[in-house]
């Protein structure tokens, strides 16, 4: 990505938070932490029923993914170049994670209040710093 960025250039990225993946999304009716945070060199494998983009239940597959957690996407970007002027984090998401979820308003959803709050989505931006010398 800061390959594509002229120096200056911004970069704005608004994510669903890493620690949401930790949870089980099942049917329970309170969080539980199920798979792990930070990343590691093998993916985890799901078997899966719809998908994000189509709930349609006669689609079934496999799906692989890694974790990512906010230190690695941070230092990442710092390492291409970047530098990150903020992140955010937000007890609200535009994506009903969980089916004991909320509405906030707005098309956002959160946590019941018993539950307390935890980040469920993140947005940082960064710069494109000038080489040295230029």
């Amino acid at each position: 990505m800061s390959h594509f960025l002229k120096p200056g250039g911004t970069f704005l990225l608004v994510e669903f938070h890493p620690i949401v993946t930790a949870f089980d999304m099942g049917d329970e009716s309170d969080l539980r932490v199920k798979y792990p945070y930070f990343p590691s060199p093998e993916p985890m494998k799901f078997d899966v029923q719809g998908s994000y983009a189509a709930a349609d239940p006669d689609f079934h597959g496999v799906e692989y993914g890694w974790s990512h957690s906010i230190g690695e996407c941070v230092t990442s970007l710092i390492a291409a170049g970047l530098q990150i002027e903020w992140l955010h984090e937000f007890p609200v998401s535009s994506w009903k994670m969980f089916r004991f979820m909320e509405a906030a308003g707005e098309g956002l959803w959160r946590l019941p209040n018993h539950m307390g709050e935890i980040p469920l989505m993140f947005s940082l931006r960064a710069v494109k710093q000038d080489k040295p010398g230029e």
